[in-house]
């Protein structure tokens, strides 16, 4: 069965990649940490290996990075490192240079790391953006009232709990529309994912008592359901900005929820968290934009099948659409996604493609939108391996492993960002 909620409800891609950075490692000159080497790591590595990132090590201070300098080696040229995304040969994406690198720009750190990690004169360092999964400056930003610590008490989902806050709006804010977003994310290490929703006060009234002590409420079965979505956030995530004059409609009666995925782990009972997420807003736009979520619930991965695949697809009988983002969403067993368009008229378009990783999750935001009109199909996979040879195997014995919201569990979703054409 497939899902597509807002719509009823309203080869190698580093090969041919020129660097901008980094010597010339043909004339034998060692590259240095101020002119080549930095440059590189805070454009493809400190979005996740900073003091509070998911990445091992701070690559934001030298001395870490000196310490750390033969196992960056041994990641980068391993191909290990950056972790994977989708091949933007298949269809370009924003920010798709941070997320590669190139031969070259491997070759630069590894000369630099051989040639015993010379710093170099701080003024050679160019003016390079700082990848950030954090909007550079929001609008406003809407926190959790207080810090809550899972308990993880449901015996149905052991280790995994599911709670949802209302985020207040300013009382001076009614209807907006948001042209980016950024959850801020207070406790990484615990949380499988945030899911960013609207509810009506008629919607919320049954919960309303609930949510008076400012401890949320548990959602995992419908709460989170009950209007549109607005975003989903895994971890790896960057920030989603929209094109301009695009953006997504809230109302004046719409309250905004914030669904928490918490996953206690072997380690992590007793953290507390309070996260939230960052807004840049607009009071109109030219073209609103809706989440509409396409996925499966009918797959069944065998245990100790280190290669299975699930396909399946979606039929557009609705409106001519445009798709300006999609987000591939598995759990820990996955290890490749694809979804791409097949156009009435027998051409397709590739829409993303790529090995998977959950530490890596990625909205990509399409340079160009893609055309998804009526009769279209849009046709999607996702590979498990549900094996020993799975490092993130959640179990200790591979089980049959089914559709479920649980970290332990599997899901196969592309969350698409669509506007009417």
């Amino acid at each position: 069965m497939v899902l597509w909620l807002a719509l009823v409800a309203c080869g190698d891609p580093s090969d041919n990649k020129e660097t901008e950075t980094g010597s010339d490692s043909t004339t034998g000159e060692v590259p240095t940490y101020y002119a080549d080497v930095k440059p590189l790591l805070a454009q493809h590595c400190t979005r996740c290996h900073n003091s509070d990132g998911l990445g091992v090590g701070d690559f934001t201070d030298i001395e870490q990075v000196e310490a750390m300098a033969p196992a960056i080696q041994s990641a980068i040229l391993d191909n290990r490192m950056p972790p994977p995304a989708s091949d933007p040969g298949c269809q370009d994406y924003t920010g798709s240079d941070n997320l590669t690198l190139s031969d070259e720009e491997k070759a630069t750190i590894s000369a630099w790391i051989d040639g015993d990690t010379p710093l170099g004169d701080p003024a050679d360092e160019p003016e390079i953006p700082i990848v950030s999964d954090q909007l550079a400056d929001p609008d406003i930003v809407l926190m959790m009232d207080q810090a809550y610590t899972p308990a993880y008490t449901d015996d149905n989902n052991p280790g995994n709990e599911y709670r949802c806050f209302i985020l207040e709006k300013p009382d001076d804010l009614s209807s907006f529309y948001i042209t980016g977003m950024a959850p801020i994310i207070d406790q990484a290490a615990i949380s499988h994912h945030a899911v960013l929703f609207t509810a009506s006060d008629e919607e919320l009234a049954p919960y309303r008592e609930d949510f008076e002590d400012g401890n949320g409420v548990d959602c995992i079965d419908d709460l989170n359901a009950i209007d549109g979505m607005l975003s989903a956030w895994a971890p790896g995530m960057l920030p989603i900005e929209f094109p301009e004059g695009h953006g997504v409609y809230v109302s004046e009666g719409q309250n905004i929820i914030l669904q928490m995925h918490y996953y206690a782990g072997p380690d992590n009972v007793g953290i507390a968290d309070q996260s939230g997420y960052a807004f840049d807003i607009a009071e109109s736009v030219d073209t609103t934009v809706l989440m509409a979520p396409v996925g499966s619930f009918n797959f069944q991965i065998p245990a100790n099948d280190d290669d299975y695949t699930h396909e399946e697809s979606f039929y557009n009988s609705y409106l001519d659409l445009k798709i300006f983002g999609i987000f591939p969403h598995m759990h820990v067993l996955g290890q490749r996604f694809s979804a791409a368009v097949e156009h009435a008229d027998g051409s397709e378009t590739c829409l993303v493609d790529g090995d998977y990783d959950f530490d890596n999750q990625m909205t990509y935001q399409f340079t160009e939108p893609v055309a998804f009109g009526q009769g279209d199909q849009l046709r999607f996979s996702c590979n498990w391996n549900n094996s020993t040879s799975n490092p993130d195997l959640p179990v200790d014995e591979p089980q049959t492993t089914y559709y479920g919201e649980r970290t332990d569990e599997e899901m196969c979703f592309f969350f698409s960002f669509v506007a009417v054409d």
